[in-house]
């Protein structure tokens, strides 16, 4: 999400987001739809409260998944160096290997 600036004045404001709408502008960025909330509402308090569960929620989520993400492109050098130890050990097997086979014992 790019307009962070106009999310933040109209949160600011008292809107509040009611729905992540995914890929909603044609460059696929993402964009919320926003209420707001009237005070003479008698579910302003509860459902102003349920939104920032959902929000402080979603954020949550989205952390774990990059947690996740970097965790993995973490590991994927040393996946990568066992891969090469492995393919060394065997180039040097079959070094071994041929060297035999090329001088047998009498």
């Amino acid at each position: 999400m790019t307009n962070k600036a106009a999310l933040r004045l109209y949160e600011n404001l008292g809107f509040v987001r009611d729905k992540r709408l995914n890929s909603y502008y044609l460059n696929g960025e993402d964009a919320f739809r926003l209420k707001l909330y009237l005070v003479g509402d008698e579910h302003y308090a509860y459902l102003l409260q349920q939104k920032q569960f959902e929000l402080v929620e979603e954020q949550l989520a989205r952390e774990q998944v990059a947690a996740l993400v970097d965790a993995a492109a973490a590991q994927q050098p040393i996946v990568q160096q066992a891969t090469d130890a492995t393919t060394d050990t065997t180039a040097a097997a079959a070094t071994t290997n041929g060297d035999a086979a090329s001088h047998p014992t009498q």
